[in-house]
């Protein structure tokens, strides 16, 4: 096949309203991972490796760590002329207003359409960027131009009982899409295999102008916050990709819209455990699983391959260093400037620059960076935001009624507890996360 001109999208102006504390003060895709890295690294690391060029990032909330990461850890390599670029693209302010804002992954697409009418690319690409995963996007692009398609979405088998915050596909026997449910309360599962469905994983490749035509369609209609473009399709809509777009590209006969089965491919120097590996950092709790699975002896997907890199920017250049005979620490993540001394870690995460003192105890706990653990303090199945120190003797994760107490986050089972809850007689489970954000200082005898 000749060579294919391809523009990207990524999208990364989302809130994360579910990652809430952590997303206070950053944008999702912005937030640290497995140590060293940043959420939007996977994306853009596949990008770069599937040789892909032109890319925009329409940014939105809080962007300044995301476009900090973009411009250390990405954009030399893409450098900045007309033919190869990685750019952000805030929103272009209404007029009679100081601020423009994006209504919807939609309409940060369709903001710019005069660049996609003006490159005429083979394949218009739009990627979600907040996933971990690793992927060939060239193998899509092969699969979206093979069937002549309008429209194409990255799909992956997903298990019903977790697939109701997912736009579930239908498909035919030739891959062509029947059906989407944008977040359906009852997703239907596979005809051949009843506990699995296919969900779309945010990712779409498309024609140029079939893109252009549906987004100019949804732009014609009435924005609202409500569920009346459910019930008014024709003349409401959110300016979102799956819950408005999809469905009316679907509804439109002459589209041809297909399903590629995100599970056929793997990366160079991948092995066959990795195959369909993918995380939607949506939650609290699937960002602190995503980091667990990371970390792990043998990880779901292998950080190291040097077929398949994921780029970052490394923000010290200084080494891990573990001193004391007593120090101990087993299957964790330490990044670069982390000192521990005489402390115990274990199935943890540090990232970069700390320091952890004599006696402290770290368990099944991330720590994002910046951060100090006093010696005797005690940590489990925590997750500790940039720059906060935990004093001496302090506990996190250990009593939830005093975290509840003095402010933290507590997520049991994606649900948020709090302290009348937990006086009301609930208890978090053993499988219960608590998040200390960025702006907490630790008060005596609290």
């Amino acid at each position: 096949m000749a060579h294919i001109e391809s523009l990207a999208f990524v999208l990364v102006g989302g809130v994360g309203e579910r990652l809430i504390p952590l997303t206070n003060h950053r944008a999702k895709p912005a937030i640290p991972i497995a140590g060293t890295q940043r959420v939007i690294d996977y994306v853009i690391s596949n990008i770069w490796n599937s040789k892909i060029r032109n890319v925009i990032l329409p940014t939105q909330h809080l962007p300044g760590s995301l476009n900090r990461q973009i411009k250390l850890g990405h954009a030399a390599r893409f450098g900045i002329s007309a033919e190869e670029y990685i750019d952000d693209s805030p929103p272009i302010p209404i007029i009679g207003r100081e601020l423009g804002r994006y209504l919807g992954t939609a309409s940060a697409v369709a903001q710019q359409a005069s660049l996609i009418r003006n490159e005429e690319p083979d394949v218009v690409l739009v990627f979600g960027g907040d996933h971990v995963y690793m992927m060939d996007y060239r193998n899509f692009e092969r699969f979206h131009l093979g069937n002549d398609a309008d429209l194409t979405i990255m799909a992956v088998r997903w298990p019903v009982v977790d697939a109701s915050r997912y736009g579930v596909l239908e498909v035919d026997k030739d891959g062509r899409v029947v059906g989407f449910e944008e977040k359906p309360q009852s997703p239907k599962p596979l005809p051949e295999d009843r506990e699995h469905c296919l969900v779309s994983m945010g990712n779409y490749a498309w024609k140029y102008e079939p893109l252009l035509e549906e987004l100019a369609i949804d732009g014609e209609k009435e924005f609202i916050h409500d569920d009346s473009d459910r019930q008014e399709p024709a003349r409401y809509t959110r300016h979102d990709f799956g819950r408005n777009v999809i469905p009316s590209t679907l509804r439109n006969p002459r589209r041809r819209v297909f399903a590629c089965d995100f599970s056929r491919f793997l990366v160079r120097g991948a092995a066959e455990k990795e195959r369909g590996y993918w995380r939607d950092i949506g939650t609290i709790e699937s960002y602190y699983d995503t980091n667990m699975e990371l970390r792990a002896t043998d990880p779901a997907i292998n950080l190291y391959n040097p077929d398949w890199p994921i780029y970052t920017y490394v923000e010290s250049g200084l080494p891990a260093k573990f001193i004391h005979g007593h120090t101990r620490v087993v299957d964790s993540l330490v990044a670069n400037g982390v000192i521990v001394s005489g402390a115990t870690v274990e199935r943890s995460i540090l990232s970069t620059v700390g320091k952890i003192e004599d006696g402290a105890q770290i368990l099944d706990s991330l720590l994002l960076g910046h951060n100090v653990v006093g010696g005797g303090a005690q940590l489990s199945r925590a997750i500790i935001d940039k720059w906060v120190t935990v004093p001496p003797g302090e506990t996190v994760g250990i009593d939830h009624e005093k975290d509840a107490a003095r402010g933290f986050t507590l997520v049991d089972g994606a649900h948020e507890i709090k302290l009348e809850m937990l006086r009301g007689g609930y208890r978090c489970t053993e499988r219960c996360i608590t998040v200390v954000p960025r702006a907490h200082e630790f008060q005596p005898g609290t």
